[in-house]
């Protein structure tokens, strides 16, 4: 997604991003509370403990915080795929795959807000913010059909669609974050993420092993 230039009154640029982390937070907060249509800027401005007229220094609508989710969400993402494609390079196929679903789902856990507001707002969004979020999940989703691959072509994975499994192990991902409330209430993190690795190894691993 192109990245937006979104209009400060401030010149301050550490204040600019840690009064954006803020807004970003409040926001996430209300949006799955309240849906994004149902959250006005004043209540925005009043979760933050900001007048009206201060938040309109750091953005200029309400759009714009979907922008900057978007942007910090891209960066996140780019990062763990960086790290994917270093960890597969150093590590065999199957500890590559075990290490990077962790990475991915402790990538989630820390942004559960974000990750529930958009997946599920996708359908309402504009149409370049629903695009840069199918395109992020689908390059997520490449970093681990790499694995997946590279594991078949060595005689470690037996896999007739690795696309098909690298986009269930994505989607495992984001059901931590969109069903936290149920899945809490069983689970920790590390609970989540050793049994669903499990049950991806004993799906994609050779049988004759």
């Amino acid at each position: 997604m192109k990245s937006k230039n979104i209009r400060t009154y401030s010149n301050n640029e550490k204040l600019v991003e840690e009064r954006r982390e803020q807004i970003i937070r409040c926001a996430m907060r209300l949006f799955n509370k309240k849906g994004f249509d149902g959250t006005s800027m004043r209540d925005l401005a009043a979760a933050c403990k900001m007048t009206s007229a201060n938040l309109y220094n750091y953005i200029a609508e309400k759009d714009d915080i979907i922008h900057l989710i978007m942007q910090q969400g891209d960066a996140t993402s780019h990062e763990f795929i960086r790290e994917a494609d270093a960890t597969l390079k150093s590590l065999g196929p199957e500890k590559a795959l075990v290490r990077t679903i962790e990475q991915y789902f402790r990538l989630i856990d820390n942004s559960r807000a974000g990750v529930t507001f958009l997946y599920r707002g996708i359908a309402a969004f504009k149409e370049g913010i629903r695009e840069g979020v199918i395109t992020r999940e689908a390059d997520e989703t490449s970093a681990f059909q790499r694995i997946l691959e590279k594991g078949c072509r060595e005689k470690v994975f037996a896999v007739d669609d690795t696309r098909l499994v690298a986009d269930n192990i994505v989607s495992l991902g984001q059901m931590w974050a969109v069903k936290h409330g149920n899945f809490e209430k069983r689970y920790t993190i590390e609970d989540y993420i050793r049994m669903q690795t499990q049950g991806v190894l004993k799906q994609v691993l050779r049988k004759t092993r």
